[in-house]
């Protein structure tokens, strides 16, 4: 039977891998591996496999009752997934992509035995004079690039013979500084997007690889998607990967802090940016770089992105690091691998190592929700939250919850181990804070937080469809067992005369009578079975309660945390979402007087017209509506020319008509009566808690309002 480390990290025993590149063709996978300062460089039998129903040219039988059990392994890997797409999805279990198939079929993993630090890590950005590379005046005219160690180098289109001579000094670069990863912002969709279009425009190869001959291609084997469905342009370059930050923030903000996930706002949020980098308006940058004057700063600017990206990236990008020394998919891939596919992954490598048959995946039935409920609303001070520690998995592993169909009984060992390593992980974390030794500090919090993620996938994993080893059964009785332990914590704090303000899934938010809350959650603490441990998690100075799951918290920096769909939304326009947290302001300092004002002035610089159009300009995934709706043909023009796409996202406005337009191509044309429509919506979320004078300063009547409902 496989050790828990086998299980967690895979049975593999080759460390140091930073790329695997198949070639199906001859069954082969050339491994790269980094060996300290140098790299190694390694040609394996790619190995394949395919799990059926029925049986196959040259399969085994597996041992185990369930329905997947004809076993197709070896190093005809082309074979093998050819003959993996030709059967039914329902009739056959395989991993497509060639490298997660030979991770899985060898037991290893990247970067064993490697620490982030280790990796040589390679930023870039562009700056261009347009969003589409395929226009006749549209180049690159900055690039800048950067290594973690100490490289730094701008190349300008003033420097250089041609934009393409540019392009091939950036390809050259990259191969002479050998960096195991590329890290942009955005740079999927836009950067690497835009670079291969300029360089096809001038006949360069964009050969950036370690085998000096392969140029960066677009692998659209698969379907590459972010979990809030954004297609992804999924580019590769030979030996390397590549880790787009905007990705990775998105993922790393679990709790949605962060304004928004534009690069200079995130690390300004985060407070890890230079206070003193080069700013410039970027979209204005055509008439900026017409201006010889500005060239210096403008490239001053454009280094300061990739110093960004890099400080992002040592922030964001660890735990994904960690988690693919575990999980069998690259570095780049496992941004689109959802959380409870990452536990199957794990679970199937070592169901198959035991030879071992695999269920097909259970119909998924609804699972009663979580212990949710605002039990009062409006403005409250001093407010306290408690929280229980990993409250789920902690109730899996004591009551012995784990999918029916775990014949091996691998899944409550990988999580406890898990657990336990994580533990390890925080205290090695803090001992090297109190030593001073921050190179380890960082390695072991980036551990204990790939963990931490992992940890928390079990519960999910249960109910999810469509995966194998799923069974929501057993997630009912996880969300049954939370709730009684809330119901308990709730009961605990009144019965200690607290104020019960709102309960949710591990946690809740309360006002403790004499500010006694540390000796409160100790003493409900102990009422608690099943080594649940309670903790003050957080005090805040106020806390606007709206309903359930909504509600705005205040910091002791004066920071205000907007939670929940009813007060905010992906689709809300900036104007919108800045209004919402005024208004929160206001009624948490005890100034609703003042919002009916904040809201005239806001419907006055709309029909003024001097709301700028950034503004009410919204972010839209682009779906196949966008181009089939006939209000949208000019729309969906647009969107093709600039080689958008399904799945893609845009800043788009309304136009009066009705009609949707891109913001470049604003004309003084924005619909100002749905404008103001959006305000009273807005304004609307806060129901009765708003006074009657800003709802009829939205100039809506109350009844007509979308009362916290979003769009």
């Amino acid at each position: 039977m496989p050790t828990t480390a086998e299980l967690i990290f895979g049975h593999g025993y080759r460390t140091g891998i930073v790329s695997v590149e198949p070639h199906p063709g001859s069954g082969t996978a050339t491994l790269y591996r980094r060996i300290g300062e140098r790299t190694e460089r390694d040609v394996v039998p790619l190995w394949g496999w395919l799990l059926a129903r029925k049986a196959q040219p040259g399969s085994i039988e597996l041992a185990g009752p369930h329905e997947l059990r004809h076993l197709m392994l070896g190093s005809q890997a082309k074979a093998i997934a050819d003959r993996a797409r030709a059967l039914a999805q329902d009739q056959r279990l395989a991993y497509l992509d060639p490298i997660t198939g030979h991770l899985v079929a060898t037991g290893d993993t990247f970067f064993k035995d490697l620490r982030f630090s280790q990796l040589r890590r390679l930023q870039f950005d562009i700056e261009t004079l347009d969003i589409d590379p395929d226009r006749d005046d549209a180049p690159i005219v900055i690039i800048a690039l950067r290594d973690n160690t100490g490289f730094e180098e701008v190349l300008s289109l003033d420097r250089f013979d041609s934009e393409g001579a540019m392009i091939e000094t950036f390809a050259r670069l990259v191969r002479e500084r050998d960096p195991d990863v590329l890290e942009g912002h955005n740079v999927f969709n836009f950067d690497l997007w835009y670079l291969a279009g300029r360089a096809r425009r001038f006949g360069v190869e964009l050969v950036m690889g370690r085998d000096g001959r392969t140029a960066m291609w677009l692998d659209d084997n698969l379907r590459r998607a972010t979990q809030s469905g954004m297609l992804v342009k999924y580019y590769r370059i030979e030996g390397r990967q590549i880790v787009d930050t905007f990705i990775s923030a998105v993922r790393w903000d679990v709790g949605r802090k962060l304004p928004n996930y534009k690069l200079k706002h995130i690390v300004r949020h985060l407070g890890i940016g230079d206070e003193d980098r080069t700013l410039v308006d970027a979209a204005n940058m055509r008439a900026l770089w017409s201006d010889p004057d500005m060239r210096a700063k403008l490239k001053a600017y454009c280094l300061d992105d990739a110093r960004d990206t890099d400080r992002l990236s040592a922030l964001v990008t660890p735990n994904e690091f960690y988690q693919a020394q575990m999980v069998p998919e690259t570095i780049q891939s496992i941004a689109s691998v959802g959380i409870g596919s990452r536990i199957e992954r794990l679970m199937v490598r070592a169901y198959l190592r035991e030879r071992w048959s695999i269920p097909r995946p259970r119909p998924t039935t609804p699972i009663e929700g979580a212990f949710t409920a605002a039990f009062l609303t409006g403005i409250f001070h001093d407010v306290t939250k408690c929280d229980v520690e990993s409250l789920y998995p902690s109730l899996m592993l004591a009551r012995g919850i784990a999918p029916w169909d775990d014949d091996l009984g691998f899944f409550l060992p990988m999580l406890a181990g898990l657990r336990q390593r994580r533990l390890e992980a925080k205290r090695a974390a803090e001992r090297a804070a109190a030593e001073g030794r921050n190179e380890d500090e960082l390695a072991a919090d980036g551990l204990q937080n790939a963990f931490k993620i992992l940890i928390n996938s079990f519960f999910g994993f249960l109910g999810t469809h469509g995966l194998h080893f799923n069974d929501p059964v057993a997630g009912g009785r996880v969300t049954e067992a939370g709730r009684a332990a809330m119901a308990t914590i709730v009961e605990g704090l009144r019965a200690r005369e607290c104020t019960v303000i709102e309960a949710d899934t591990d946690g809740a938010y309360f006002v403790a009578p004499d500010g006694r809350a540390d000796a409160v959650v100790s003493s409900v603490g102990q009422l608690l079975g099943d080594d649940l441990r309670l903790i003050a998690e957080e005090r805040y100075p106020a806390m606007l309660s709206v309903k359930a799951k909504n509600y705005v918290l205040k910091r002791e920096s004066g920071e205000l945390v907007i939670r929940g769909s009813a007060l905010r939304s992906s689709r809300d326009e900036p104007f919108g979402r800045a209004l919402v947290a005024s208004i929160a302001k206001l009624l948490i300092e005890d100034r609703a007087s003042e919002i009916a004002d904040l809201v005239r002035e806001t419907v006055e610089a709309i029909l003024d017209r001097r709301l700028p159009p950034e503004e009410f300009a919204r972010r839209e995934s682009i779906t196949s509506k966008t181009f089939g709706a006939p209000a949208n043909r000019r729309l969906a023009r647009a969107l093709t020319e600039r080689g958008l796409t399904v799945g893609d996202k845009a800043r788009i406005y309304q136009r009066v008509g009705g009609e949707l337009a891109l913001l470049d191509q604003y004309a003084h044309d924005e619909d100002r009566d749905y404008l103001v429509r959006r305000v009273a919506d807005f304004v609307g979320r806060f129901g009765d808690l708003v006074p009657a004078q800003a709802r009829a300063a939205a100039a809506e009547d109350r009844d007509q309002l979308s009362f916290l409902e979003p769009l």
